[in-house]
């Protein structure tokens, strides 16, 4: 399931900003990108454990950066690289008899004497205590961002079960007469093939209401009808339900080709073929969730 979180943390010396985004996967994969600063064991076994207690399916992708309060705010001068400029200037003014005439300007124009603050030289644990608050309430709007999308796509899943439902009953009402009409068509058959009527005639219209019987897809109506009804009470409890989902859309899958491949005409057929459609199309939303 897609979703994406974000959140700016500020302390006196430094800033902190957190994003949280994920795509789809089966299972948990989680990656961390933290600058150098922040990446410590302690705070990536932190983020980890904080992530993976709420989410569990998703390729999720945490980024941490740690930048000054203020851009170009409280400037750090190095006075041990102005003083060893300042003393190879006196040195050659010394060699060639010339006078220093170095200004502080000067120095302060000269690579690697002016520098931004290093947030990274903070408090380790002041560090750690401002990444945990930040990456929790990025967190908290990333789960949010994914619940939006899982009530979008339960709506979407719970049309598309009900397309199912009402299709498995269309094919119910004419079952009686898909059985009625194939021991006929075998009894007309028989009688085509045999010059005189069979020595054991209730044996043979035995054997045939057998042969018809199986197009009866009674069985597979009501596992199917369960299963149905067990997708809706899922998707109306809502919450990580994901892997519950997939087998139970594995499932209807058996029980409609077992009923495609025993009715036999073509109404019942291409209802069979609609709902294995939209079946389709639900284990491709189930992918997504949560």
């Amino acid at each position: 399931m897609t979703g994406f979180g974000s959140a700016t943390c500020q302390a006196e010396a430094f800033s902190l900003s957190v994003e949280i985004r994920s795509v789809n996967g089966k299972g948990l994969r989680l990656s961390l990108r933290l600058d150098d600063a922040l990446s410590t064991a302690e705070n990536e076994a932190g983020l980890r454990s904080m992530v993976s207690e709420s989410v569990s399916r998703g390729r999720v992708t945490l980024t941490a950066r740690l930048e000054p309060a203020q851009a170009g705010a409280g400037a750090v001068v190095d006075p041990v690289q102005a003083e060893r400029y300042l003393e190879v200037a006196r040195e050659l003014a010394r060699r060639n008899g010339l006078e220093v005439g170095v200004t502080a300007g000067d120095l302060l124009s000269l690579p690697g004497v002016v520098g931004a603050p290093d947030p990274g030289r903070e408090d380790p644990e002041l560090l750690s205590r401002k990444l945990m608050e930040c990456a929790g309430s990025a967190l908290e709007g990333f789960l949010e961002s994914r619940a939006r999308e899982g009530a979008n796509l339960a709506a979407a899943m719970s049309e598309r079960i009900a397309g199912i439902a009402a299709a498995t009953e269309s094919v119910m009402e004419g079952q009686e007469d898909r059985v009625a009409g194939r021991f006929e068509a075998l009894k007309e058959r028989v009688a085509a093939l045999l010059d005189s009527p069979p020595e054991d005639e209730g044996r043979l219209y035995q054997e045939l209401a057998l042969l018809a019987d199986r197009v009866d897809v009674t069985e597979e109506y009501e596992r199917l009808r369960s299963h149905v009804e067990a997708v809706r009470d899922i998707l109306k409890a809502g919450g990580p339900q994901g892997r519950k989902l997939d087998f139970l859309l594995q499932e209807i899958h058996r029980e409609l080709n077992t009923m495609g491949s025993k009715v036999d005409d073509s109404g019942a057929q291409m209802q069979v073929v609609q709902m294995k459609n939209d079946l389709a199309a639900l284990r491709e939303q189930v992918a997504n969730l949560e």
